[in-house]
Formats: C-alpha cells, structure tokens, sequence
C-alpha cells in the first residue's frame, strides 16, 4: 500500500508525493531530496495525527504525513495525509514558530 505526503518549501506547497505506509529512512531522505549526508529524516515537529519531517541538507523543504505509529500501536502503518495544501502550509508555519520562540533544533 502507499501513502501521500506533503512537501512544502519556504512556507509554500510544492508538490504530494507517495510514499510505501512503512516508509524507512532512504524512502524518507528521498522525498525529501535529501543527499548522501543526510543519514536520516529528523521530525520538526508532531501535532496529533501528523508529523513535520526534515533533512539537513534542505533546510527549506518539510515533508507533512502521517505520524509515526507508537511501539506499543496495533497498526504499524502511517496514514496518508488527509490534510489540504493549505492546512499543511499552517502545519509547518506554526511548527516552525513554535520552534523559532522555544528552541529547536
């Protein structure tokens, strides 16, 4: 099965991508254009039922899915994102804001 994700860059959707709904660290990287030093996809940030991803070597461009289901879930998949264009654009901003007042890497 697959899943679509957001990708937002500077604060703007650029494009939805599918992904497998286990998508390991490569198919991650990947989406997110990332190159051979980017060794993993780090999160932003999670509110409820989604995830903000990101690479080092993109520091513009947010991957918006799905969050990651817990050890302990009973389904080990993600959810596609059902979120619009531009709900995941207020996803990033106000992850980034958050990040930006409070400290994040």
């Amino acid at each position: 099965m697959t899943i679509s994700a957001h990708l937002i860059e500077k604060g703007k959707f650029k494009a939805t991508v599918t992904l497998p709904d286990e998508p390991n660290e490569a198919d991650l990287i990947i989406a997110l254009s990332g190159n051979e030093s980017d060794r993993a996809a780090y999160e932003c940030g999670r509110i409820g039922m989604w995830e903000v991803l990101y690479v080092p070597s993109q520091p513009d461009l947010r991957l918006v899915i799905g969050a990651a289901p817990y050890n302990d879930a009973a389904v080990k998949t993600r959810l596609s994102c059902g979120l619009t264009s531009d709900q995941a654009e207020n996803l990033v901003k106000g992850i980034d804001w958050m990040r930006g007042m409070f400290g994040g890497n």
